[in-house]
């Protein structure tokens, strides 16, 4: 009843109509029509709709016809907006005045003006399809903006959230809106754009919320937070931010945990963080990639080693310039820019690159580094040719004690060895045969030649029988049959500090015997003096010859000098 009361009195000192004849309007209903009613005190409910026949006049002794009539009017507005010469209000626009509960909402047409009075903004909201004019607004109402598209300018103050639901579009054009007691708009699944416009707050100014179909535009204007809440918070949904400024006395002017784009170049101002985030940002549109002032930006997640984190999409190589990262402790990393990754189905990004540093050494030193993620595999290079030398693989360690697996994976640091080894000496023997002759023979090598020969390589060679050394050098002596047998030979190459060791076994001597001829022995006659046989020497034996006077046979012993 309290409410009734007070819209009849608003009505009563805002159209109280004087003694001059009302006017006839097409517009206005007839007795007849079902909608014409005399307005009478006890005839005002809390929403009215109030029409007069004259254009809208402030003074309340202009005349006017004040009837009651249905709300539908106000649901069709006027699509044509032109000035009104005698009221300067734009036509086919609303007027949403008032403050402390007590508003009115008008509605400007070329044959005059429509009223309704309520003491809820939303209420009246509710009725309108257009553009809506705040004209000095100060309220503590929640606004909650349901259905439909609505466009807000003039200035509002309001100590209650203004939401944004599902299946609303709201666009903030040339407003000034004031939020207080950490008031925030709260687009909660509808679609909230900003231009030309003004938004403050003591808390977040705008918030995103609840569905993953709230979604901001931010065109040009301001967003502001006087305190140290961001001026943007994306808990749910996507933020696209083409210019403007958005500015908060705390440490970022947006915070992003869903979905976030820059572009064109709107301004970020904080005392430290343009933007805190914990998702990747895109930095282009269809309007353009993003080209603002240097950003900094701090990042939520972890950024360890070993690891790759795409944090902006839709980027340039210029962006590395632009855009300064930190993590939330406050330790800045460097971006780098990848049109491309093997892994990622992504292109054209910044990513936060901690890769593993693989160090390739060969026996000349550091060969090259590679970088890899944990988890990734190195990618070994053919071996250089190395002349005298053959590779031997690839070794965690110098000592080639710990071989690298080609497909082991990277983990940490890794410093990994190209090893090489001497090449074994070339080398031919042939089967050595010879007979018996009292002098000695050289067994040699028929082949043995190393690359490095001419570049200071040298040779050791220790040759063996049955077990024993018997000789050392390139050459082995044999001249007895007893030298005939098996024989090995233990090659050794020195180049510079380098050496290898090669056996050459089945290395065969043949020392046969020799066909001794007995000489002829020419018969000695008897004179009666001693005698002895004359018979030529030989180095093949040594004769005992006998000497003797009485006739006879007597034996001659040959022994051979070598059995």
């Amino acid at each position: 009843m309290k409410k009734l009361l007070t819209a009849t009195l608003f009505f009563i000192l805002l159209l109280t109509p004087t003694a001059a004849a009302p006017r006839a309007s097409d517009d206005a209903p007839t007795a007849a029509d079902p909608r014409a009613a005399v307005c009478a005190p006890s005839d005002i409910a809390p929403t009215t709709v109030v029409t007069t026949d004259t254009p809208f006049v402030q003074s309340a002794t202009d005349t006017a016809t004040v009837t009651c009539a249905a709300v539908a009017p106000l649901l069709h507005p006027i699509a044509e907006t032109k000035e009104d010469s005698s009221t300067e209000k734009s036509l086919g626009q609303y007027v949403l005045t008032g403050s402390n509960g007590i508003y009115t909402l008008t509605l400007h047409s070329s044959g005059g003006s429509t009223y309704v009075a309520s003491g809820k903004i939303s209420e009246l909201l509710s009725l309108t399809s257009g553009n809506v004019a705040f004209d000095s607004v100060t309220t503590d109402e929640r606004i909650e903006l349901t259905e439909g598209s609505y466009s807000f300018s003039g200035s509002l103050t309001s100590r209650g959230a203004i939401t944004v639901s599902s299946g609303a579009d709201l666009t903030l054009s040339q407003l000034t809106l004031t939020l207080t007691d950490s008031a925030t708009v709260l687009v909660k699944g509808g679609e909230l754009t900003v231009e030309a416009s003004t938004v403050r707050s003591d808390g977040a100014a705008i918030t995103l919320n609840y569905l993953p179909t709230s979604r901001l535009t931010l065109a040009s204007g301001e967003v502001c937070s006087l305190g140290t809440a961001p001026a943007l918070e994306i808990l749910t949904g996507s933020a696209t931010l083409n210019g403007g400024t958005l500015s908060s006395n705390g440490t970022a002017a947006v915070s992003n945990c869903s979905q976030l784009t820059l572009s064109g170049a709107p301004k970020l101002l904080s005392t430290k963080y343009g933007v805190i985030t914990e998702r990747p940002i895109l930095l282009s549109d269809p309007d353009g990639s993003y080209s603002g002032e240097k950003l900094e930006v701090a990042y939520r997640g972890e950024l360890t080693q070993g690891t790759m984190t795409e944090l902006f999409y839709g980027a340039s190589a210029f962006h590395t310039e632009l855009i300064t990262l930190y993590d939330i402790e406050g330790r800045e990393f460097a971006l780098t820019y990848f049109d491309g990754y093997e892994g990622s189905y992504e292109e054209n990004f910044l990513a936060v690159y901690l890769p593993y540093t693989v160090r390739l050494y060969s026996g000349n030193g550091l060969i090259s580094t590679q970088q890899r993620l944990s988890g990734e595999a190195v990618k070994l290079p053919e071996p250089e040719d190395k002349l005298g030398y053959v590779h031997t693989g690839w070794f965690l360690d110098g000592e080639g004690k710990h071989p690298y697996p080609t497909e082991e994976k990277i983990y940490s640091d890794t410093d990994i060895y190209s090893l090489y080894s001497l090449k074994a000496p070339e080398f031919s023997v042939n089967t050595f045969r010879k007979t018996y002759s009292q002098r000695p023979y050289t067994v040699t090598f028929a082949r043995l030649e190393h690359p490095l020969d001419s570049l200071g390589g040298s040779y050791e060679l220790v040759w063996y029988k049955d077990g024993a050394e018997v000789a050392r050098g390139r050459e082995l002596t044999v001249k007895d049959v007893a030298d005939s047998g098996g024989y090995s030979c233990v090659i050794t190459y020195r180049y510079s500090t380098d050496s290898v060791t090669v056996t050459a076994d089945g290395i065969t001597v043949a020392i046969e015997k020799a066909t001794v001829p007995l000489p002829k022995i020419e018969p000695i006659y008897y004179d009666g003096t001693y005698k002895t046989p004359k018979i030529p020497e030989s180095e093949l034996y040594t004769v005992t010859l006998p000497t003797e006077k009485d006739a006879g046979s007597y034996p001659v012993i040959f022994t051979l000098t070598s059995p």
